[in-house]
């Protein structure tokens, strides 16, 4: 499912998607929106269940997402499996990309970035 960086919109349950944000280890990320609200940007994380132990983990992260309910951490929206052998799960979307990326470009440590939680 590499839809790369040309990116026909397409849709996942009442989300359209029209932007490729980029990938990880595990999939790769979507921008969109809800059908219902098209002026609040949503994420997209695509994951590929290549294994039982990716699939555990893609499930361990929605558990978690589902209970943390901290402003510095991004709140779930929802998730499913598809038949593609996927696992999606929704989220705001923020510009500025993730706290790996963040921290290398300021280069912070562990220790600097615990203060943010």
């Amino acid at each position: 499912m590499d839809r790369g960086p040309s990116l026909r919109p397409f849709r996942a349950k009442k989300y359209i998607f029209t932007d490729y944000v980029g990938k990880g280890s595990y999939g790769q990320v979507f921008k969109g929106y809800h059908e219902d609200r098209p002026n609040i940007p949503v994420a997209m994380k695509s994951i590929m269940l290549s294994s039982e132990i990716v699939a555990r983990q893609a499930r361990n992260e929605v558990d978690v997402m589902k209970k943390l309910q901290h402003p510095n951490c991004v709140a779930y929206l929802d998730s499913f499996e598809t038949s593609e052998n996927t696992f999606q799960i929704f989220m705001p979307y923020y510009n500025g990309g993730d706290l790996d990326g963040y921290m290398k470009k300021r280069r912070l440590d562990e220790t600097t970035v615990r203060l943010f939680f």
